[in-house]
């Protein structure tokens, strides 16, 4: 495999060399940069294109650069994530962004386990369930989400429910938020979502756009096409009734970014009921799904079990008489990890 550095090279340059590439039967990982960067690569006609969040120049980090680009390229390409992969929530991240393969280099270099630290970001990689704690409406418990490593922080838009939170107060809440403003060296900060449940497409990406959201959860009877409007990727909440209506997942496939599966309610979610974890699990054979619904601390190792959902929604199971409790958020994130950890021993044994 060969390295052509986007930056250095022209449109002319990077066609013929990938051409030269192509001819010799060798792999070319086009490195970018910058959105420009990557369309260049794409127009090129790059298989593997490598995201580098180091600045070449200023060899300053950017760790979510490769949120931004990833968006914009096609699926049938290999993205590669280059620089900055420390941690276990780094890896996390950089699956939550669909990233195939990563580059590490220092974390290598100066670790004292080289074959450890490897097993941990593969681990990770690949057999790590993500977090989402949804209906967030406190710095204090923000900070907890994040200190105890949550991935996606949920808020919702949706008046009827009692979470509810005005657009204008997310951001003044997340300012206020030790963890989020100023996280410890070398903590990855977790995705925001935002919840709306039917409402107009201008609306939901006028706040995404005024709050920050990287993505949008539609949690009531919106369409496939009414996905295709809005301007993050898409989190579409379905609630399956019985098997018959697995199909109805595959409408959304291609419109939406993953499915989150709830247990049916007639007030659109927040229930705080298990769900059918058999037929979850039916629906996480098929695709990336988030499962939802009466998910607890107590419960929470069992759910990943039967399931094995590619990520898991809490609200009310890290809560105390409608509250969002810090120790519970710990706790159960805590849980999940532990039970990662056993289903990883489980598979070396």
């Amino acid at each position: 495999m060969i390295l052509l550095i986007c930056a250095i090279l022209d449109d002319q340059q990077l066609r013929h060399l990938l051409h030269v590439a192509t001819s010799l039967r060798m792999r070319a990982l086009v490195e970018v940069h910058s959105q420009e960067e990557a369309r260049r690569a794409v127009e090129a006609g790059a298989i593997i294109i490598g995201v580098n969040s180091r600045d070449l120049t200023t060899f300053e980090m950017h760790p979510y650069l490769i949120r931004e680009i990833r968006q914009t390229l096609p699926g049938d390409r290999i993205i590669v994530a280059e620089s900055g992969i420390h941690s276990a929530a780094d890896v996390r991240r950089l699956a939550r962004y669909d990233v195939q393969a990563m580059l590490v280099g220092e974390s290598l270099v100066v670790s004292n386990d080289i074959p450890t630290h490897v097993q941990m970001l593969l681990h990770n990689a690949n057999h790590t369930t993500q977090v989402k704690i949804c209906g967030l409406s406190e710095a204090e418990h923000i900070d907890a989400a994040i200190d105890a490593g949550a991935d996606m922080l949920g808020f919702i838009f949706h008046e009827p429910s009692h979470r509810y939170i005005q657009p204008e107060r997310v951001s003044s809440i997340l300012a206020a938020s030790r963890s989020y403003t100023q996280p410890a060296k070398g903590q990855a900060l977790p995705d925001l979502v935002g919840v709306f449940v039917n409402k107009e497409a201008d609306y939901i990406n006028e706040v995404a756009e005024q709050v920050g959201l990287h993505y949008i959860q539609l949690h009531g009877n919106e369409t496939p096409e009414f996905c295709q409007r809005i301007k993050r990727p898409v989190i579409k909440a379905l609630s399956l009734q019985d098997a018959t209506e697995l199909e109805r997942m595959e409408a959304y496939r291609d419109v939406t970014w993953r499915l989150l599966i709830d247990t049916p309610t007639p007030d659109w979610g927040g229930a705080g009921r298990i769900g059918d974890w058999e037929l979850a699990s039916l629906a996480a054979q098929q695709n990336k799904i988030l499962l939802a619904g009466g998910l607890t601390i107590e419960n929470v190792a069992n759910a990943i079990q039967q399931v094995h959902p590619w990520g898991i929604d809490v609200s009310s199971g890290v809560e105390t008489d409608k509250k969002k409790d810090s120790q519970k958020i710990a706790a159960f994130i805590a849980q999940v990890r532990q039970s990662e950890n056993i289903s990883r021993e489980k598979l070396e044994s």
